[in-house]
């Protein structure tokens, strides 16, 4: 769990994961939008978050119910800050 010990199942209070999750979204979108090089998760990410947001879902509902994807699509560009970040979500927020 990240340094401060907040009991997710709780409250989300003190963790951030509202912002977190929109700084996610930020990488997806950056990986989705200008690709470092051509990618099968570009189009999926593209018509996941259309859709998702057209249905009202938040970032952190669609980061958390995306985990393993946005994992792979980080990790497949190296991406270390925003697995770290991504993973500090999963504890935290998921």
């Amino acid at each position: 769990m990240s340094q401060q010990n907040v009991n997710r199942y709780i409250s989300f209070e003190g963790t951030d994961c509202e912002e977190k999750s929109c700084r996610i979204i930020g990488y997806v979108k950056q990986y989705t939008e200008k690709p470092p090089h051509p990618s099968p998760w570009s189009e999926y990410f593209r018509d996941k978050l259309e859709s998702s947001l057209a249905l009202g879902q938040d970032e952190l509902f669609v980061v958390c119910s995306q985990m393993n994807n946005v994992r792979s699509l980080f990790e497949e560009y190296e991406d270390t800050e925003a697995l770290n970040l991504l993973e500090q979500v999963e504890e935290d927020c998921c």
